[in-house]
């Protein structure tokens, strides 16, 4: 009987035990993470900072309005940021925005990046003609390919910040 009762203590023990590590470890993980933020007028979506421009400018212009803020027009490199992108411009500013997607060379690029656009997204296959430029609709949710002078609306993308303040329980996640 008091072997039971000892056996069925250190069982008890053991699970404390081992849900009190598995605490702290979450707790050291949480602690460990890169604490983020997007700076005033940047908004966080997918894993980094975006802001949203209801300018009409031409594509070099968009460009250089982002440059001159340290970023680049807009690289959507996966499903996440292209929904997360589309779903904040429909919900609050429907409209036709600049990317960074451009035709160099015969191929479309994210200028910010240098990586190959998806053809996935792509309203109807682009022509390659005088259109130069990728442009995101939230109308259609597709890109479409426009010529460069076009005067659009555009989104700014930068990295998100580490915070400056601690905070315990604010974590984002940077994507890789």
């Amino acid at each position: 009987m008091q072997a039971a009762v000892l056996v069925l203590y250190l069982a008890v023990v053991g699970c404390i035990a081992a849900k009190k590590v598995g605490k702290i470890s979450e707790d050291h993980e949480a602690d460990s993470r890169e604490k983020l933020e997007c700076s005033n007028g940047f908004l966080p979506i997918a894993g980094n900072c975006y802001r949203f421009f209801q300018e009409k400018k031409s594509w070099g212009d968009a460009q250089m309005r982002c440059q001159n803020q340290n970023t680049n027009l807009a690289s959507i490199r996966d499903k996440q940021q292209y929904q997360g992108l589309l779903a904040h411009i429909s919900a609050h500013f429907p409209g036709t925005y600049w990317t960074s997607g451009k035709l160099e060379s015969g191929q479309w690029i994210w200028t910010a990046t240098g990586t190959s656009m998806s053809q996935k997204w792509w309203g109807t296959n682009p022509s390659n003609s005088s259109n130069h430029c990728a442009y995101l609709c939230s109308y259609t949710s597709k890109y479409w390919d426009e010529s460069c002078d076009t005067e659009r609306n555009f989104i700014c993308e930068k990295a998100q910040e580490p915070l400056e303040r601690s905070s315990k329980y604010l974590y984002a996640y940077r994507r890789t």
